[in-house]
Formats: structure tokens, C-alpha cells, sequence
């Protein structure tokens, strides 16, 4: 017989966990502020190579708009993905008609064929093999649950065809409680049928105390399972997360300015590969590539203006699912060294 110490409330678990994601989702604004806050200063950071003299520079000629206008440009592909994160979050698919469900199982498949026109192909195969292995792993998991959690009240209590209980005594303490008291109803079942002469209200009697058990047992699975999150919640939650956390990791740790790379030829002077700031009628201000430094140069000076790509693959179209088999175009020329 299990250890009833191991045993938990899965009820209280599900509600705390329940209580702490609306916690979050009620201090959300300041969750993201903070946020928004590490990843401007991370992003500005990196964008100077680390000189606290080019950011102080960069954040003084472009100004705060700009620079955060500029780092959540960066982070636009993630908006949509992480908008869907917190709705879905807050859906509880338990208490959603099977019409709803089905209605916002379309809505996510038709804004996941959106994506596969804008998105890298690899990047749609991760999240289509994560919602396809999590949906997995949680159909199993409830297919096993719904097997030996709950016994069926229906069957027969004779000494061959007793309700199904499971053989592992339950995790939940309450379940716990209610199965040790079926073990000993059980066994003195047993023990007066074998007798010579079975007293039959005795018998009657623990037949019906297993039957009520049963029903005990499966009205608190009921609970339970309204208490749970549900499968799809979870691999929709996760799935989305994931794409989130990478698209936003990949964004912040790169050192690519929110500016456009390009070639300014400038009289008196070898052509400059950089990132213009800001533009007046005196002076332009540029944030140079290679060495990431701040310049100002009089902005008559300036003969010609290009955007170039500072690596080969921006300087091409996004290879999407439908674009995997053929060649893309090229839109920019690559900078020169």
C-alpha cells in the first residue's frame, strides 16, 4: 500500500497555480515595463560593442523614442506570438463549448498558415514539431488517466468482477484516502464470502459501501479534471513560448542596430558602411559599423545614400515553407568590408 504522507492536495496545487498566473496576468504592465527597460538597455549595450561613451552618444542623437520605438521594431515578430501566449493563458478550454473550441482551433491554424508565408521554414517546422509532440505526450497522459484513475460504478461487485480501481494508489490525497478504504472494504469482502455460511446483509452491506466509494472516487476525478490545465491550453501555451523565447533571444543577443546598414559617400572622404541616426538640414549623425562609433559629418557633404545588407542572408528574401525547393531573390547588395 502507498505511503499516504506522499500524497497532496491536487485540487489546492491546480488552484494555487490557477491564483498565480492571474497574479501575473494582473501585474503584467509592470512585468513588462521592466522588461522593456533590460531589453533597451541589453540591446543598446550590445549595439555599441560595449562603450559606454557610443551608448550614451547613441541614446543623446536618437533620442528614447527612437531607441525604444526602435528595440520593440526588432521584437514585432514576437508581438502576435506572445499576444496569443497571454490570451490563451487566461482561456479555460474545460469550461469552452466543443463550437468555441473547434472555432478557435481554426483561428490558430489560419494565423499559423499566415506565418508560414513571413516566417523562415525552419523556424514553422520547431513550432508545428513542438504543438505536434506536446499534443502527443498529453493525449497519452489522459488516455492513461482516464484509465485506471476513475472505477466504474457500473460493474458488477461479485468476487470476480469488482469496479476497476487502480492498482497504484492515487497521488491526490483525497483519492488516496478513498482507496485505502476500498482495499479494506475489499478484503473484507473476500473474507465473508469465504465463509461457511456468508452473512448476506453483511455482504450487502460492504457491496454498497464499495459502490459509494466509487461514486466518491469518481465525483473528486471529476473535480480534479475541471481543476487541471487543460491538455491543449498546455501545448498551445508551450509551444508558443517557445517560438517567443527564441525569436526574442536571437533579437536582444544580436548586435544589428534597428537601423538599416548603408553606403554613404562622402566628399573628401572613403565611402562609410553605418547606421544613420539622425538627419538635418547641417549635420547627419552615423553610427558607423565597423568600429561602432558615433560621427557627425555635415549633411551637404554627403553625395549618395544606398542600404546595403550587412550579411548575405538579409540581403535576400526570407526563405519561407513555400519557398524551401526555390532560389530567392535578392534585394540588397552586401556591404562592403
Amino acid at each position: 500500500m502507498g505511503n499516504a504522507s506522499e500524497a497532496r492536495d491536487l485540487i489546492e496545487e491546480y488552484q494555487a497555480e490557477s491564483a498565480r498566473k492571474s497574479e501575473l496576468l494582473t501585474n503584467l504592465p509592470a512585468y513588462a515595463g521592466a522588461g522593456i527597460l533590460a531589453a533597451v538597455v541589453l540591446k543598446v549595450a550590445l549595439i555599441s560593442h560595449g562603450s559606454v561613451a557610443t551608448s550614451l552618444a547613441l541614446i543623446n542623437s536618437a533620442g528614447p523614442v527612437q531607441v525604444i520605438g526602435g528595440v520593440l521594431v526588432l521584437l514585432v515578430p514576437t508581438l502576435g506570438t506572445l499576444a496569443i501566449v497571454l490570451i490563451n493563458s487566461s482561456i479555460d478550454f474545460k469550461e469552452m463549448s466543443k463550437p468555441k473550441r473547434v472555432s478557435l482551433y481554426i483561428d490558430f491554424a489560419v494565423a499559423l498558415l499566415l506565418l508560414t508565408f513571413v516566417l523562415y521554414w525552419g523556424a514553422v517546422l520547431v513550432l508545428l514539431g513542438i504543438i505536434a509532440t506536446k499534443g502527443v505526450v498529453n493525449l497519452r497522459r489522459h488516455l492513461k488517466a482516464r484509465r485506471q484513475a476513475s472505477p466504474d460504478t457500473n460493474e458488477s461487485t461479485n468476487e470476480d468482477s469488482r469496479p476497476n480501481w487502480p492498482s497504484d494508489p492515487p497521488q491526490d490525497v483525497v483519492l488516496h484516502e478513498i482507496w485505502e478504504k476500498q482495499v479494506a472494504c475489499g478484503g473484507q469482502l473476500i473474507q465473508a464470502r469465504s465463509e461457511p455460511e456468508p452473512n448476506l446483509g453483511r455482504l450487502s452491506e460492504l457491496e454498497n459501501q464499495i459502490r459509494s466509494l466509487a461514486a466518491e472516487y469518481n465525483s473528486r476525478v471529476r473535480q480534479i479534471n475541471r481543476s487541471r490545465p487543460s491538455a491543449e491550453s498546455l501545448a498551445l501555451t508551450t509551444a508558443l513560448s517557445v517560438v517567443t523565447f527564441y525569436v526574442v533571444f536571437t533579437s536582444l543577443v544580436s548586435d544589428r542596430p534597428w537601423l538599416p546598414a548603408e553606403i554613404l559617400d562622402i566628399k573628401g572622404d572613403r565611402a562609410t558602411v553605418g547606421y544613420v541616426v539622425t538627419e538635418g538640414d547641417n549635420w547627419t549623425t552615423i553610427l558607423t559599423e565597423g568600429d561602432r562609433r558615433i560621427i557627425r559629418v555635415n549633411s551637404d557633404s554627403i553625395v549618395d545614400r544606398s542600404i546595403c545588407a550587412t550579411e548575405k542572408s538579409e540581403g535576400k528574401e526570407v526563405k519561407t515553407l513555400w519557398k524551401v525547393f526555390s532560389d530567392v531573390k535578392t534585394i540588397y547588395k552586401e556591404c562592403p568590408n
